[in-house]
């Protein structure tokens, strides 16, 4: 089943709490599935949010931060930067249920929880990208991929659908996130900054300059998308997010009025 990230290159655009409520609607009406949020944020709103809220979710997720190990997005990336290059097989030790800490949850939700301590790893991971093998690179990329597959595989359940929370800007885990995902949803809200944002988004992920926002999905648009991604390479290190080989279909999903995504691509000029 399909992972979702969803992210935009600003803030303010309620992409947290779009994430909550698509997460606990998605576990309702699909019980019969296991749901997992991976919060890549260093702000843990999504984490919070699912952990009981302000006060309560404030300290359910102070405790899960304190604990040893870590039980957090950061606790294994610090155990991946350990093996950078061999998966170690480390994902499922940091998977939460979330019910015992929020019973109003629904109790086919499973976190693993946003960290601070994600921002100070950034330059870690950064590093790990250059020395090693040829591949280095992809492989690093491939870390939270590494990390569902290992969740997906203690449950023995391949129909798991995951929701990304992404933190406001372009930084090495947005790339690890990106680099795992099927689906992107890009929260806006109906403002010029947002439209530039959303620019920005699809640029960083494509590379490429004129952007058409609005386009109904047709086989040639799907078929334009998909040359572009697989001759994104530039030298021996991917020129652009989209070299990764991932074939997004992006939804734009304004925070204001009615919701109703329509697709993106990349024209150009």
């Amino acid at each position: 089943m399909a992972i979702y990230a969803l992210w935009n290159n600003k803030g303010g655009v309620r992409k947290s709490y779009l994430t909550f409520q698509i997460a606990c609607e998605y576990a309702r009406t699909h019980p019969q599935y296991k749901v997992l949020v991976l919060d890549m944020c260093p702000q843990a709103n999504a984490s919070s949010m699912l952990l009981g809220g302000v006060e309560k979710g404030e300290r359910n997720l102070e405790e899960i931060m304190g604990s040893y190990p870590r039980k957090t997005i950061a606790g294994y990336i610090n155990g991946r930067v350990l093996s950078p290059y061999v998966n170690p097989c480390i994902g499922a030790e940091y998977v939460l249920q979330i019910q015992p800490y929020n019973d109003a949850i629904p109790e086919n939700i499973f976190l693993v929880s946003g960290d601070e301590d994600l921002e100070i790893q950034a330059s870690r991971v950064a590093k790990a990208c250059s020395p090693g093998p040829d591949d280095a690179w992809r492989i690093v990329h491939g870390w939270i991929s590494d990390l569902i597959a290992d969740i997906r595989r203690s449950w023995n359940i391949e129909d798991t659908t995951v929701f990304i929370d992404c933190n406001p800007s372009f930084t090495i885990y947005t790339e690890l996130a990106m680099s795992a995902s099927d689906r992107l949803i890009i929260p806006f809200s109906a403002d010029g900054s947002s439209k530039r944002a959303v620019r920005a988004v699809l640029s960083l992920l494509y590379g490429r300059g004129n952007l058409l926002l609005c386009w109904q999905p047709s086989d040639t648009n799907e078929q334009l998308l998909r040359n572009r991604l697989q001759n994104g390479r530039c030298g021996n290190r991917p020129g652009n997010m989209g070299s990764m080989g991932r074939q997004f279909r992006t939804f734009l999903y304004s925070s204001f009025g009615t919701g109703r995504g329509t697709g993106a691509s990349v024209a150009s000029n």
